[in-house]
C-alpha cells in the first residue's frame, strides 16, 4: 500500500505526460473539441498531483522537476497547436524552450523561484483553450503578455541563479524550506 502513495503523485503527473501528445494531435486534426476535454483533464491533473503529494507526504524534488516538465510539455502542445493554426507567433514557442532549457541548467538539484516563469506558465496553460476558440484580438494580448513575461523571466531567472541566490541558499537552511517557499513543494 505504501508504494501507491509514493507513486500516485507522479502517476497523476505521468497522465499530463500521455496526455499532451493527443491534445496536440486532436487539436490540428481540427477535433479542436475533443483537444480541449483532454486539455481541461491535463490542467485538473495538474491541480491534483501537488495536492496528492502534499497530503501523501511523498513531495520531492525530483516530483516537483517531474511536474515542471510535464507542464512544459502540455504547454509547448497547446502553443504548438496554436502556432500551426495561426492563433499564435512562433516566437512564444522559442522563448518557451529558452525558459525551460534555463531552467534545466540551472536546476542542478536546486529549486530557483522565478515569478515571472511561474506567471508565465500559468498564463500558457489557462489560457491556450482561449486562444484556440477566441477572436483573434485575446490572441494578440496573449501573444504580447506571453512574450513580455518570457523575456522578463529570462532575464530575471539568470539574476536569481547568481551570487544572491546562493547566499539565499545559505542563509535559509534546507531544500525542504525552499521548496515550500518557492511553491514547488509537491
Amino acid at each position: 500500500m505504501n508504494i501507491l502513495k509514493i507513486n500516485l503523485a507522479d502517476a497523476i503527473t505521468g497522465l499530463r505526460v500521455l496526455l499532451s501528445p493527443m491534445i496536440f494531435f486532436n487539436i490540428i486534426s481540427d477535433r479542436v473539441l475533443p483537444g480541449l476535454t483532454l486539455y481541461l483533464v491535463a490542467l485538473l491533473s495538474d491541480l491534483l498531483d501537488g495536492y496528492v503529494a502534499r497530503k501523501t507526504n511523498t513531495a520531492s524534488t525530483s516530483g516537483a522537476f517531474f511536474d515542471v516538465s510535464a507542464d512544459f510539455l502540455l504547454a509547448i502542445s497547446g502553443i504548438t497547436s496554436c502556432i500551426m493554426l495561426d492563433r499564435l507567433n512562433y516566437l512564444v514557442l522559442i522563448v518557451s524552450i529558452l525558459m525551460f532549457a534555463q531552467f534545466i541548467a540551472g536546476f542542478g538539484g536546486r529549486i530557483v523561484y522565478d515569478p515571472f516563469g511561474k506567471l508565465f506558465g500559468i498564463i500558457i496553460l489557462i489560457c491556450t483553450p482561449f486562444i484556440l476558440v477566441g477572436p483573434s484580438f485575446i490572441g494578440y494580448l496573449i501573444n504580447s503578455s506571453i512574450l513580455f513575461l518570457g523575456l522578463g523571466s529570462l532575464v530575471g531567472r539568470q539574476m536569481y541563479l547568481g551570487d544572491s541566490f546562493q547566499s539565499t541558499v545559505h542563509r535559509r537552511g534546507s531544500l525542504r524550506h525552499l521548496l515550500s517557499v518557492n511553491g514547488l513543494n509537491r
